[in-house]
């Protein structure tokens, strides 16, 4: 690996209802001062991952990243310096899953608010996550998906923080259409059909590897997904007698669909549920030409 990471928990209650985590990645290798310039732009990365993934999922990125050089030149012929990247967990993915569970069920039992990553990210580089005081720093947020649908609401939220620039992958944000409510569809169709047990990881394992979602994943992304985008299965201290080691998805498909049970999502209220989806999805958008004055 050509970075160093160490994780850091924010925890802010009952200011904010959640435990935020996030790591933070510095390039194992540091540039030769004598390369750095007074006038070259400091930034920091801020990776925000999609629906049903973990902050281990940009790891690979990071790793290319900081493989050569974290000495980048924009297209105006400005150096920029990675000083380090953050990849933050929205509360209820990953390993955040299990550190706040308890309180999700308090708060949110199986209906899970749309902003609530956007939230959890503003609280957590407004703090001093691990000590480190970033207040100053400028970011370049990385959005993938839903991540990236988060980031024009956290552009919004007062106090504002210093964005340098935004990277946006969604594939849902625009105005609203025939092709965005089909897409907007398929999505919850697939959170709420998906596979949410495996008898052990192993098995997982197996299935994420002829699965036609995952089957072309690179190991290294696979493995990264059996590690942190699983968790122990609640069953598992009922059924010790009998050797039960199963696993479960660590983001509840109910929260994955902005939902509630798959047995009781008929098609009325999944309709419903598509349009609430959707609507949020149209707000962000609208919201991006806000971004404009993001320097």
């Amino acid at each position: 690996m050509h970075w160093l990471s160490e994780t850091v928990i924010v925890d802010q209650r009952p200011s904010y209802r959640f435990r935020i985590v996030g790591n933070r990645y510095i390039p194992r290798h540091a540039p030769d001062p004598a390369d750095l310039r007074k006038s070259d732009c400091h930034v920091s990365l801020v990776f925000l991952h999609a629906n049903g993934l973990f902050k281990e999922t940009f790891e690979p990125v990071i790793d290319y990243l900081f493989k050569d050089s974290i000495l980048l030149r924009s297209r105006s012929g400005e150096s920029l310096v990675i000083d380090e990247a953050w990849s933050i967990e929205c509360p209820n993915h990953g390993q955040s899953a299990t550190l706040n569970a308890d309180d999700i069920r308090r708060e949110c039992g199986t209906n899970w608010p749309f902003r609530e990553y956007s939230e959890a990210v503003h609280t957590f580089l407004r703090a001093k996550p691990g000590g480190y005081d970033i207040s100053g720093t400028n970011f370049v947020l990385i959005g993938h998906s839903f991540g990236a649908a988060s980031i024009p609401f956290i552009a919004q939220i007062e106090p504002k923080i210093k964005i340098r620039t935004v990277i946006l992958g969604d594939p849902i944000a625009s105005p609203p259409s025939h092709a965005t409510n089909e897409v907007g569809n398929l999505f919850l169709n697939l959170a709420l059909a998906r596979q949410d047990v495996w008898a052990s990881r192993d098995q997982a394992r197996k299935f994420f590897k002829s699965d036609a979602l995952t089957k072309d994943w690179p190991v290294e992304s696979l493995e990264l997904l059996l590690k942190y985008g699983l968790v122990d299965h609640p069953a598992r201290a009922l059924l010790k007698p009998l050797s039960f080691n199963g696993v479960t998805l660590a983001c509840v498909r109910e929260h994955e669909a902005v939902s509630r049970n798959r047995d009781t999502c008929d098609r009325v209220h999944r309709a419903q549920l598509v349009y609430r989806y959707l609507s949020q999805y149209t707000e962000g958008y609208s919201l991006l030409a806000t971004l404009s004055s993001v320097h």
